[in-house]
């Protein structure tokens, strides 16, 4: 099972449109339920740039600019075996938490349950959407973001439904100029003995398994950086510059069940 992140590393603060990343996770309100539908709840959290952004509830459409961007998660992949998920979409809209002027930095986040059927459910769900800060030297701007999360809520082989891993990292993360920074992502399981990995997001098979958009590994990042045992390793050479790092955290089971629940 996985959840997305996205976090932002970067030198120096510049000018920037209202994306500064997020993640979205999902955990099955009882995992023991033998019941004929499940309810899960899904958790999203996003970075904006707070100057953009108005800090209100229902964001982003409570900023006036951005009144008609209401948007879903979406099923991306494997919608057959969706659990009646499409039906019943739940949208992106988070509400303020918290805000600091000094950094330009607001956050918002909303926890929402769906109810799905729980016969071999399992599918790609993914929140889709323009509007990164610029990044990279020379800047780009207006660049796509794509968080992806596998929601799959077939029992594991030890008789209950997987909670995936949550991870934890604040986004903007401070990197000193051409000086390797080590930023950990600090992951966690609710399941004793699951095993966390972090990997670089990829596109695989098709666009629908799109997880980074425009901000993938390793065009996304300074030559140098890396990625091992979720712990980021980044050295940036050109100051006033942002750069958006896409990654997946995901768990598996015990060595025995490795290869049943192994994240794709």
């Amino acid at each position: 099972m996985r959840t997305c992140l996205l976090i932002l590393t970067f030198v120096m603060v510049i000018d920037a449109l209202h994306f500064n990343g997020g993640s979205y996770t999902w955990f099955p309100v009882d995992p023991y339920s033998n019941s004929s539908e499940i309810t899960i709840t899904i958790v999203q959290s996003y970075f904006w740039k707070y100057s953009q952004m108005t800090c209100a509830n229902d964001v982003p459409i409570t900023t006036p600019s951005r009144a008609g961007q209401n948007t879903y998660l979406e099923c991306t992949a494997e919608c057959a075996t969706d659990g009646g998920y499409s039906s019943k979409k739940i949208d992106i809209l988070t509400d303020c938490k918290t805000v600091s002027a000094p950094l330009d930095i607001m956050t918002s986040k909303r926890a929402k349950n769906v109810t799905i059927s729980s016969s071999n459910t399992h599918f790609y769900l993914a929140h889709k959407g323009v509007g990164w800060i610029g990044l990279k030297r020379p800047i780009e701007n207006s660049l796509a973001w794509s968080l992806v999360s596998f929601i799959d809520i077939r029992k594991r082989p030890d008789g209950f439904i997987n909670t995936p891993p949550v991870a934890n990292v604040f986004s903007p993360q401070y990197a000193t100029f051409n000086k390797t920074t080590s930023i950990s992502i600090n992951a966690w399981d609710v399941n004793s003995g699951d095993d966390i990995r972090c990997r670089w997001s990829i596109v695989s098979i098709s666009p629908a398994y799109d997880e980074c958009a425009d901000v993938c590994y390793p065009s996304s990042m300074p030559n140098g950086t890396y990625l091992s045992n979720c712990i980021l390793y980044f050295r940036g050479g050109i100051i006033d510059t942002w750069y958006a790092a896409a990654i997946q955290v995901r768990d598996r089971l015990v060595p025995v069940y490795d290869s049943n629940i192994y994240c794709r």
